[in-house]
């Protein structure tokens, strides 16, 4: 629960939307916790500040990438 936390508290600071994403039809900001979480549990990512803000600054981008390799 403690990473969930963490990512949320960094979502909230770079103004991730908690909104339904008009295209994706999800909440924004707990699709890209979610995300977070299970590429640094699988070790896709390292649990870096620089890293994980990166992907922050650029959350539209993963979670349409993440949905759209879905389809």
């Amino acid at each position: 629960m403690l990473i969930y936390d963490q990512l949320d508290k960094i979502a909230e600071e770079l103004e991730i939307p908690q909104e339904i994403h008009p295209y994706l039809h999800i909440n924004s900001r707990e699709a890209w916790v979610d995300t977070m979480v299970g590429l640094i549990e699988s070790k896709h990512i390292k649990p870096y500040p620089k890293v994980i803000k990166a992907l922050g600054n650029n959350w539209e981008e993963l979670l349409c990438r993440k949905y759209s390799n879905l389809n």
